[in-house]
């Protein structure tokens, strides 16, 4: 009587059903298709298809998604926390030396996922789920009651002045001279750095203009825009970067920038 009621109430407010046919496994292969692929850049949906594959069908994909609870998504997040890598995937016993886990003996090597990657198969649940809820397709996002700790960073305190200037007297006959300079002295991404073109430098302005990344998906090395619109920006280059950018001063056409278009 109590079900009955809770789907009387969910149709008078417009809601529909969920899907009983639908397994999770099932709406997360169309979250990825329809949703993910088409509207997300691709080394997002290369994230997301490679946690979804490792993780979440493994061990959600077989509950039906208009049936899965809170105390499901915190049993499977408590499972993957303890589960040695190694063990589940069988590493060891595709060594030719086995050195752990596939020894006649078995010792685990414990090796298990970070907090950081709990934490992001988590969120791409939640991501998947959240879309569910926008179709209309449940009525709750139960993934959202389901916590992990935050990861804690060490401060990394990059080079130190003499490291620096070390790295750049190394460099100076190094063909990629110009691009350690920049990199030392504007602090931009490795997909930025690779990204850039010698039509985004202006030297006669002293700017540097940052409107492309490199990525590496499946294998393949694409240009795509920044993330975000902040991400486009321009950037004015320090007297040492402009010198190094000069004709001059590049050994053997230093700084290609990755790209000569």
């Amino acid at each position: 009587m109590k079900k009955l009621t809770k789907l009387i109430a969910q149709a008078d407010q417009g809601i529909p059903v969920a899907s009983e046919s639908w397994t999770l496994a099932q709406f997360l292969s169309y979250w990825l298709t329809h949703i993910v692929q088409e509207e997300r850049r691709p080394k997002t949906y290369q994230g997301y298809e490679g946690v979804v594959r490792i993780h979440l069908i493994p061990g959600l994909g077989k509950k039906r998604l208009g049936k899965l609870t809170a105390q499901d998504v915190r049993v499977f997040i408590n499972r993957v926390r303890r589960e040695c890598q190694c063990c589940r995937h069988g590493w060891d016993a595709s060594r030719e030396r086995p050195t752990c886990c596939a020894l006649k003996t078995p010792k685990c090597c414990g090796s298990h996922l970070s907090t950081r990657m709990i934490q992001s198969i988590l969120a791409v649940l939640r991501n998947a789920l959240e879309r569910a809820v926008r179709e209309e397709i449940i009525p709750r996002n139960v993934s959202k009651l389901a916590t992990v700790s935050v990861p804690s960073y060490k401060v990394n305190r990059g080079l130190t002045t003499e490291q620096a200037r070390r790295v750049l007297r190394v460099s100076r006959e190094d063909r990629f001279h110009a691009l350690y300079v920049l990199a030392l002295c504007l602090g931009l991404r490795r997909g930025e750095l690779l990204g850039l073109r010698w039509k985004d430098v202006d030297l006669d302005a002293g700017t540097l203009e940052v409107v492309q990344t490199l990525q590496r998906v499946g294998g393949e090395l694409r240009f795509v825009r920044p993330k975000t619109e902040n991400s486009e920006r321009t950037i004015p280059l320090p007297e040492i970067s402009a010198e190094a950018g000069e004709p001059s001063a590049r050994p053997q056409a230093s700084v290609r920038c990755a790209s000569t278009t």
